[in-house]
């Protein structure tokens, strides 16, 4: 009967020790749980924060070089046009700041693509304005193209008034050509 008792303290002793570890183990699965959701919560948040990060860093170049691009119409403009009118700077100190594309690309359409190309050979004023102007557009597309749904984004600037302005400069200096 002694030996009975002894394996039955023995045998409670077990059990007790057995739901003791499975009482700690099951407070360390909830724990690995808890951190386990709180850590893909961070990396959630993390990955938010970065995607906002990237908007904002890539609106905000995109705005640079759109402002850019226009200040360079307009030297394209006056260099293409021998005067610019009274109502395209009225237009533009008004917030139309496409004015100047708008109008290089009607001047652009109206020319000879030759003559283009012989003020982008002979005028070096010129032809640095020609060359910054597809510089920045050409750096917003790249920008615009490693961007989430950049293509849709790319394909509505090459339509906009600057993108026609790009196309045309670049055609008439045979940039697109080779």
């Amino acid at each position: 009967m002694a030996q009975l008792n002894a394996i039955e303290e023995a045998s409670a002793r077990a059990v007790a020790a057995a739901n003791g570890a499975a009482d700690r183990l099951m407070r360390q699965l909830i724990t690995i749980m808890d951190t386990s959701a709180s850590v893909e919560q961070r990396v959630s948040e993390a990955e938010q924060a970065i995607a906002a990060s990237d908007r904002d860093s890539l609106a905000k170049q995109v705005g640079l070089l759109t402002e850019a691009l226009k200040s360079t119409a307009i030297d394209v403009t006056k260099i293409l046009s021998s005067e610019v009118s009274d109502t395209a700077w009225d237009a533009y100190l008004k917030g139309d700041r496409g004015v100047f594309a708008r109008r290089a690309v009607k001047l652009v359409e109206n020319s000879e693509a030759k003559e283009i190309l012989r003020l982008y050979q002979a005028d070096d004023g010129f032809h640095a304005s020609v060359n910054q102007f597809i510089h920045d557009f050409e750096a917003m597309l790249r920008l615009l193209i490693g961007a989430r749904d950049g293509s849709a984004i790319s394909v509505t600037l090459l339509s906009s008034d600057i993108g026609k302005l790009y196309v045309a400069l670049a055609q008439a200096i045979d940039r697109l050509r080779n």
